[in-house]
């Protein structure tokens, strides 16, 4: 993306290394729904209501970041219990906006047409190997995520700090 360029409703926009102005909340009304505070998203969902307003995000790519990264976060395991956090996300997410019942059904219709896809992708571990596998992983922890905020224990990863 050019230097400026103007973050699409489709760009997922993050507190990592952002600044918006105090207007968002101030004026907007806007917060940080402390419901996905542990599951992660919270984030992503202030950012989403921001742009639903009208709010404009711009990529600076000349800005300069230096972040520590855990060596525990780079893992496959680490990966694989974000996919459940993210999972679990969307179903309180869907929760708030929603309501329950409604959420219920949507994310079962989720779930049945995941689990089609995990069958699949554990088959291909034939002739896709590692890749396959790897992939039904994933999707595996994604269905978990949203069974377990379904039944109403989300996911809680920022329970614990991990870093520095």
């Amino acid at each position: 993306l050019p230097n400026g360029h103007h973050l699409s409703p489709d760009d997922a926009v993050t507190t990592g290394n952002i600044i918006f102005s105090t207007k968002l909340i101030r004026d907007w009304g806007l917060k940080f729904h402390s419901q996905l505070g542990l599951s992660g998203g919270e984030d992503v969902d202030f950012f989403e209501q921001a742009q639903r307003k009208g709010g404009i995000f711009l990529l600076n790519k000349k800005a300069i970041v230096i972040e520590t990264v855990p060596l525990e976060r780079t893992t496959f395991g680490w990966r694989l219990l974000q996919e459940v956090n993210f999972a679990s996300y969307k179903v309180i997410k869907s929760k708030l906006e929603y309501g329950h019942f409604q959420t219920i059904l949507k994310q079962t219709w989720r779930v049945i047409k995941m689990s089609n896809l995990f069958f699949y992708y554990l088959i291909s571990t034939l002739w896709m190997g590692k890749k396959g596998f790897m992939k039904s992983l994933k999707l595996l922890a994604r269905i978990s995520g949203i069974l377990m905020a379904l039944i109403g224990f989300p996911a809680n990863r920022y329970a614990k700090t991990t870093g520095f």
